[in-house]
């Protein structure tokens, strides 16, 4: 077993994972209440509830990749912030000692 003490961690890598985190959350809120509404409606009513006008389609695309984007975007700058915040607790504390067995 070898302890090993994470000084720092890379902020554009922290970043790009807290963005990964946000649009792949953010496409699991967009898909699974369709999935639950296919099985509670049964599939005829679901897609004529929602398709019955060009504008409650466009608007519902629209609003999930929205979502998408400001999701994505926000993990981004949470994570960029996340690991600023921890490489300077701990260069004052020390890092987080993890077994690398």
């Amino acid at each position: 077993m070898e302890i090993r003490e994470v000084r720092s961690v890379g902020i554009f890598s922290v970043a790009k994972f807290g963005a990964v985190f946000g649009l792949l959350s953010s496409l699991l809120t967009a898909i699974l209440p369709f999935v639950f509404a296919y099985f509670g409606l049964g599939a005829g009513e679901l897609l004529s509830s929602i398709f019955t006008t060009s504008i409650g389609t466009t608007a519902l695309i629209v609003s999930v990749l929205f979502f998408a984007v400001v999701t994505t975007i926000t993990g981004f700058i949470i994570g960029a912030i996340t690991a600023v915040i921890y490489n300077i607790v701990a260069g004052i504390s020390g890092g987080i000692k993890i077994d690398l067995a």
